[in-house]
């Protein structure tokens, strides 16, 4: 069952500043109604009983009921306040929406995107963490372990020298665009646009051209790899302690020094290589939901 909901946004003119408000207003929680905890970035609390009232999250897990207004409504101003916050750097992606990134880059079909986070995970490349940056761990029918939030991809030290050594050797190998041609050429051959043997000689070549000036730098590799590798569970950590998370399961970003902010982009950054969110106001409402040659 697919889990659908719909994204409303409130726009409020108050004769000044435009007010915004959002809304995902939940159709149909699919299998998520049975593990809730897993959505928490839609709803948090999603109610499972029979109920006829549409509910939404506001994004921060608090669940509230749709509001509902029409164009040309005005609504009274009940209070202001301003608060303060600093820039904070993304989280890491999670395991779904990776494959929502390939899909959108057009890398892999249907059947084989989850074969291709699998094998990042197996070959070591990233390491499954909760939202507290902690690997995760089996958490047996019954156990008193607590239950660890989210699936986010945390490139490991292996991952990080090995696409930083083939960045600075030769980036265009791990560019998307890359991998989606490859997915087009290979859907234009069962249609019978292409013939197979052409596009496999044709990639075969340009792949052993890569390689070859890859193969150039591999002291070069080397050495990143003999400075930089360091033990996972002490990547973690400094991982941690960079983004300021604690121990608490309050989530990843609530848990971010803002002292700290600008080191913890900084370090996001190189992370991210790895794999390459006034009275009277009128209401106003919208919804809805180089390579080879």
């Amino acid at each position: 069952l697919e889990y659908r909901y719909v994204t409303s946004k409130l726009q409020c003119n108050s004769n000044g500043p435009i007010l915004v408000h959002k809304q995902n207003i939940i159709d149909n929680p699919g299998y998520g109604a049975a593990m809730p905890w897993v959505l928490k970035e839609v709803s948090s609390s999603f109610d499972t009983s029979a109920s006829s009232d549409k509910r939404y999250s506001n994004g921060n897990g608090a669940e509230r009921r749709e509001i509902l207004l029409r164009i040309g409504e005005t609504v009274q101003v009940e209070g202001v306040k301003v608060g303060e916050a600093s820039t904070k750097p993304p989280d890491f992606l999670q395991e779904h929406e990776l494959i929502s990134l390939m899909d959108k880059h057009g890398i892999g079909t249907d059947a084989s995107m989850s074969t291709h986070v699998a094998n990042v995970i197996d070959r070591g490349y990233v390491v499954v963490c909760d939202n507290e940056i902690r690997e995760l761990v089996h958490r047996p029918p019954g156990s008193n372990r607590p239950r660890q939030i989210g699936r986010f991809l945390v490139p490991s030290p292996l991952g990080i020298c090995l696409i930083d050594g083939v960045v600075n050797s030769k980036e265009e190998i791990v560019l998307p665009s890359i991998r989606a041609q490859m997915e087009s050429e290979v859907a234009r051959i069962a249609t019978g646009e292409l013939e197979k043997d052409v596009v496999l000689a044709k990639n075969v070549r340009w792949f052993r051209n890569q390689y070859a000036d890859v193969f150039a730098d591999i002291p070069k590799i080397e050495r990143l790899f003999s400075t930089s590798l360091v033990p996972l569970r002490a990547h973690l950590a400094n991982v941690r302690r960079k983004l300021g998370v604690t121990d608490s399961s309050s989530g990843q970003s609530k848990n971010r020094s803002q002292n700290q902010s600008r080191n913890s982009n900084n370090n996001r950054s190189q992370n991210q290589n790895a794999f390459r969110r006034g009275p009277n106001p009128s209401a106003q409402g919208t919804s809805g939901k180089s390579g080879p040659r």
